[in-house]
């Protein structure tokens, strides 16, 4: 009997749209792709690596001339930042956030921070593109410190990401308020911020070389990134606590169980540098300045040896007719500011992103002093004694571990 006769309809086939441009898997398990960058749902689901086929200008033809060889270098696939769109990612993106989750993440702000910065914030920057560029640029500026003899290619997505979150970031902060529900947004693409700051002068193809900016105004401005920080948290601060970057602000567990050490002096050396300090310094606000100084410095030795987020706090927490005083190249503020390179020294050798840190503060306040009036005779200790606070870092750091040897 026929089709016909028995009155039963073959079923009517569905048709769709094909798509060539959804990911090699869907395409593979012949299945339709939504094609959400840089993973698809499908491939989310099923745990599968998700690829998408490198898209090409329909003006140049592919041909076999023109596709990558594994010897290539890729810096020419970047795309060009004044005409990628901010939500557009790609296959080195991709890279760039495996990196991201595996390595970069665990070495920025110490072991307690880890969980944060490794799983939280991405989760954050899967639907915030600002986050998302925050993230990737940090990543692409990690690689680049790893691959000093060929960055060119990383320094260029991380100008890249940098650049695009910067303007996403410029629009939304004009709106910020204490009852905005971004401000955790802001606040932590302001940590991203502040590790560009710290981190872009150890990559020097990053470096602004054509600017005729004095070096401690470069440094300065780095700094004030670290600052206006601090006042968006201010601002918001309720809001921020209640999301999981709040974490980022408490302190920590460690300090908080870990017995007070007995000895609450510091080592000779600093002492009598901040002596010498103390003796020619008669203003309230510079005298002020030493004094949060040296409770900022006990404070590291008695509890913080291995918070990364420490050497954030002192340009934070100074005040701001110091910093201003600073700002201007007072000889006594800078001379003060010039033993931030206790801190960093203290530090550095513990964070990628900080290398070279105290180096550079020292030369760049020396490059100042050397043009300030050459009469004042009577601070000839402390400017001869500033190439050695980046040693007093370091015997600061074994001070500490000695410390903690003989009380266990």
């Amino acid at each position: 009997m026929s089709s016909q006769s028995s009155g039963v309809k073959k079923p009517t086939r569905r048709y769709h749209r094909k798509s060539r441009t959804g990911c090699s898997e869907c395409r593979a398990r012949r299945i339709k792709c939504d094609e959400t960058h840089p993973i698809c749902r499908n491939c989310q689901r099923a745990s599968l690596d998700c690829h998408y086929a490198a898209q090409c200008s329909p003006s140049i033809p592919s041909t076999p001339s023109t596709q990558p060889s594994p010897s290539t270098n890729i810096a020419p696939l970047l795309p060009p930042a004044a005409t990628e769109s901010s939500a557009s990612f790609d296959m080195l993106d991709l890279s760039l956030m495996h990196h991201y989750a595996t390595v970069t993440s665990v070495s920025l702000f110490g072991e307690e921070q880890k969980e944060l910065w490794q799983i939280e914030i991405p989760i954050m920057a899967r639907s915030n593109p600002l986050l998302m560029h925050g993230l990737l640029a940090t990543a692409a500026l990690h690689l680049a410190f790893l691959h000093k003899d060929s960055p060119a290619a990383y320094t260029n997505r991380a100008l890249h990401h940098h650049s695009l979150g910067l303007e996403l970031f410029n629009a939304e902060i004009t709106t910020l308020s204490a009852e905005n529900s971004k401000s955790p947004i802001l606040f932590t693409f302001g940590l991203f911020l502040v590790l560009w700051a710290y981190a872009s002068p150890t990559v020097p193809s990053v470096r602004n070389t054509t600017t005729d900016e004095l070096e401690l105004d470069t440094l300065l401005s780095s700094l004030d990134l670290v600052r206006g920080n601090k006042v968006i948290f201010e601002l918001s601060s309720e809001t921020i606590l209640s999301q999981p970057i709040g974490r980022f602000t408490r302190p920590s567990a460690d300090s908080l169980s870990r017995p007070r050490l007995n000895s609450q002096t510091l080592p000779k050396p600093i002492e009598d540098t901040l002596d010498d300090l103390r003796k020619h310094v008669t203003d309230f606000i510079e005298s002020m300045a030493i004094d949060q100084l040296e409770q900022y410095l006990l404070d590291t030795v008695s509890d913080a040896a291995d918070d990364m987020r420490r050497p954030l706090g002192w340009p934070a927490l100074a005040e701001s007719p110091f910093w201003e005083r600073v700002r201007k190249h007072k000889l006594t503020a800078l001379l003060i500011f010039l033993h931030y390179a206790i801190i960093l020294a203290y530090y550095e050798l513990r964070a990628w992103w900080m290398e070279g840190w105290s180096d550079r503060l020292v030369d760049a306040v020396n490059q100042v002093l050397a043009t300030q009036d050459k009469n004042r005779t009577d601070w000839g200790v402390c400017v001869e004694r500033a190439p050695n606070l980046i040693y007093s870092g370091y015997i600061l750091r074994g001070e500490f571990e000695f410390r903690l040897l003989i009380t266990k």
